[in-house]
């Protein structure tokens, strides 16, 4: 590798290892050299390349010059861009609004809004173009269609994938960033995830280990098999640990307590937003404080956006009892739970789509098999009235969650971790179910496995029947 000058402080002349001047002459601007030992400068006639003893390479003069990229600089000359070779001369008739660097034998240029990646001479891989195309990086780049999603072509501009993303990163040793609609991710050369969960923020791997800011800001690493090494100790801006699944042990002081799970309710409701579970001002969240206090999320909120004094607290028969607005209409499903399973410490009423799809389609995730335990479907009853629970009451003693039919889920637990990990669970159940319903009629387990998997979950195999 030849090691060139480098550009000094002043950014007016171009100095050796010593920090001494190359050459005599002084320029407005110089950038730094690059193969075959040609460097842009400006001086009052122009922009022009000069070698390594500050002598111009060729007589033609520029407005603007870059450097050279296997052996093509990119210059404007008035309104236009275009490439030249080391004698200055254009390698091809064509101008555009902008061009970049040739890499990996393709360049990025511009024209009429449009993007598109063009070969040394000239001709365009894409006819129709993209609203953003990226350089070229092993044989990939990413470009953008004009509905906004990003996919990777090949060097013929062909789709690698079938995949589309709200954003996305160039391949790097073989797999790239992408980002949907619950969050950042690496994939494939397929396209295809490499772990189920997603990311606030995600950097690419090097050295098989990435950098990564989970949904709720805590910065971890993941390597590429999936394996999160949490970051311990880490603070927030405002000297805070920050909060991460599973969910700290509560205090035993009252007050303490009803602070600490106004933020750990906050934390999981924003999360089920972002993970798409809940929309608009949908769904509700509780929490037991006492044996006749419940920490509640007020009607008419939008989970997404709550904030911990948001949380009201109300008694047993859903009246206020500390709180400035009105608990969730749906209080007469969280306190029949209560009512009913004093070992319940918290409840989720959420509307995550797959479930709702699976009982608007009637298809029974109690009678469908899989790893997951046994997931019943309620008959139908108006939201936020006492039909609501009263349908939901054959299961509470015996199951811990439920799907509403043509409405949402209900999860309860002994603690907001758990509840919120049976949503999870009954959520991707159920996306499992609707997608295979989709592609085939779904085939009944056979009676032995679905035995096994009563007793491995400790139910009574004889309660419930078979089939699909």
């Amino acid at each position: 590798m030849t090691i060139y000058p480098s550009t000094s402080s002043c950014r007016t002349h171009h100095i050796d290892s010593n920090g001494d001047p190359v050459y005599q002459q002084r320029f407005k601007w110089v950038l730094p050299y690059h193969d075959p030992g040609l460097a842009p400068v400006e001086n009052s006639e122009g922009s022009y390349h000069v070698t390594t003893v500050g002598k111009p390479a060729y007589d033609v003069k520029f407005d603007r010059t870059f450097g050279y990229y296997q052996g093509f600089a990119a210059v404007q000359k008035g309104q236009v861009w275009f490439h030249i070779d080391t004698q200055g001369n254009r390698i091809y008739q064509e101008n555009w609004d902008w061009c970049g660097n040739f890499q990996g034998g393709f360049c990025v240029v511009r024209l009429n809004n449009r993007m598109f990646h063009i070969r040394p001479d000239g001709t365009i891989m894409n006819e129709n173009g993209w609203t953003y195309a990226g350089d070229f990086r092993e044989d990939s780049a990413v470009v953008r269609d004009d509905f906004g999603l990003c996919g990777h072509i090949d060097i013929n501009g062909q789709y690698l994938h079938d995949q589309k993303f709200i954003e996305l990163g160039v391949f790097h040793k073989s797999f790239a960033i992408a980002k949907d609609q619950s969050g950042w991710h690496h994939i494939d050369q397929l396209g295809q995830p490499l772990y189920p969960f997603r990311f606030e923020n995600l950097e690419p791997f090097y050295n098989g280990i990435a950098k990564a800011v989970t949904i709720s800001g805590v910065h971890v690493l993941i390597d590429e098999n999936g394996n999160i090494s949490p970051l311990l100790g880490q603070l927030n801006s405002i000297n805070k640990e920050l909060i991460s699944l599973p969910l700290p042990i509560l205090e035993e002081n009252v007050k303490e307590k009803e602070k600490q799970l106004r933020e750990q309710m906050m934390f999981v409701t924003r999360h089920m937003y972002k993970m798409g579970y809940n929309y608009t001002i949908d769904g509700n969240i509780s929490h037991r404080l006492s044996e006749d206090k419940i920490l509640v999320s007020p009607t008419g909120q939008h989970l997404g956006f709550i904030c911990p004094e948001d949380f009201v607290i109300m008694d047993k028969e859903g009246n206020l009892i500390d709180g400035e607005r009105k608990p969730t209409s749906e209080w007469r499903l969280h306190n029949r739970i209560y009512s009913m399973r004093p070992d319940i410490q918290c409840v989720i009423h959420a509307h995550p789509p797959s479930a709702i799809a699976a009982s608007v389609a009637n298809v029974d995730l109690g009678k469908v098999f899989s790893h997951y335990s046994p997931i019943p479907t309620t008959d139908f009853a108006l939201n936020c009235t006492e039909d609501t629970a009263k349908v939901l009451e054959p299961y509470i003693k015996t199951q811990n969650w439920a799907i509403l039919k043509r409405h949402g889920v209900v999860t309860w637990a002994d603690s907001l971790s758990n509840a919120f990990l049976r949503l999870e669970g009954l959520e991707q159940s159920a996306r499992i179910v609707t997608k295979a319903n989709a592609i085939a009629e779904i085939q009944p387990m056979p009676e032995s496995d679905v035995q096994k998997l009563f007793k491995m979950w400790g139910l009574d195999f004889d309660s419930y029947g078979t089939g699909v």
